[in-house]
């Protein structure tokens, strides 16, 4: 069919259509840079925000860093050791290993119970123990062991009486 046509109007039928390609293309490649400039823009007013963080976080940094090397460093150390004390001081007059080894020398003192696992909570100031018992005489035993120790909230379960083999024995104390 394009014989037909004269070789003028064949020229200007195939330029529109080169043209209508050019145009296509120009328009898809804008469409894609402006989806990628949309999808970038998050992107760099982060990076943007945290560089002006981290800036902020260096000017803070050499300003400490300058008020160090002025300030004494006898009195620098001393500053350091009052804040550590404090620190110790928060975490309570006990430590969970001084807990675990009184509460594993009262369960050698008590003879049939079998140490299991403990958890001591330092913030709450309680204490998870978890023990099997070989029989009830055992477990009233470390009950009465526990009662006259400093940690309270021991429990003695009316169904250990009916127990005839181990058992777990759990308690779930307090201390001071």
């Amino acid at each position: 069919m394009l014989y037909l046509i004269p070789e003028k109007q064949k020229k200007l039928i195939l330029s529109k259509y080169y043209g209508n390609i050019f145009y296509f293309f120009i328009y898809f490649a804008f469409t894609i840079a402006l989806v990628f400039c949309l999808l970038m823009t998050p992107t760099v007013l982060m990076l943007r925000s945290d560089e002006e963080i981290n800036k902020n976080t260096i000017e803070s940094l050499k300003s400490e860093i300058e008020k160090v090397k002025k300030e004494n460093p006898e009195q620098l150390i001393n500053t350091l050791t009052q804040k550590i004390d404090l620190l110790k001081n928060k975490q309570g007059s006990q430590s969970g290993v001084k807990i675990y080894e009184d509460i594993k020398k009262m369960i050698d003192e008590t003879d049939g119970i079998s140490f299991i696992g403990i958890k001591v909570d330092l913030l709450k100031k309680k204490v998870e123990l978890q023990t099997i018992a070989r029989d009830k005489d055992s477990a009233q035993k470390f009950f009465e062991t526990l009662q006259k120790s400093k940690y309270r909230g021991s429990e003695l379960s009316y169904s250990i009486f009916t127990q005839k083999s181990a058992f777990p024995f759990n308690q779930n104390l307090n201390y001071e």
